[in-house]
């Protein structure tokens, strides 16, 4: 029999590289950027943009390299990335601070000394607790998930 050693670190880095790589690499912006109170809900959307933009550019890739050839996607998505890049180098700023657009009831806002505006709330109340884990880690799409976030940091 052939037994196949894989190495206990290698196991763990590849199922939490790809949240500790973004998160940190993202966290000082998060912080800078939005309240406490919406952090964790913009953290929740870039995480799911990442996998998201996955997801488009291996459905889209066959169809662009059916019309310009192998290196067609690489061509594409680098332009793409390259002017995203540009629109962000001339609109962003490190800080909220340094942006001229930013209002001082905005900037007052990300940094959590008034409320937000008030909205009327007309969902009805949630039960807060403990996320049900055992619930969750017993459907196929958790697992489809774990998985394959483990399989792509291999």
């Amino acid at each position: 029999t052939i037994v196949i050693k894989v190495p206990f670190q290698q196991v763990v880095q590849s199922l939490l590289q790809e949240l500790l790589g973004q998160l940190l690499n993202l966290l000082g912006l998060f912080y800078r950027w939005f309240p406490k109170t919406e952090r964790s809900r913009a953290v929740a959307l870039a995480m799911g943009g990442f996998h998201l933009g996955s997801a488009i550019g291996l459905i889209i890739s066959p169809i662009i390299m059916s019309q310009t050839g192998v290196f067609g996607p690489f061509v594409m998505f680098g332009l793409f990335g390259f002017l995203w890049v540009l629109v962000w180098l001339s609109a962003s700023s490190d800080s909220p601070d340094q942006h001229p657009q930013i209002s001082k009831y905005e900037l007052e806002h990300i940094k959590d000394r008034t409320p937000p505006l008030p909205v009327k709330d007309t969902s009805p109340m949630r039960r807060r607790g403990i996320p049900p884990f055992r619930l969750l880690l017993s459907k196929l799409p958790t697992w489809a998930i774990i998985i394959s976030n483990a399989m792509h940091n291999w």
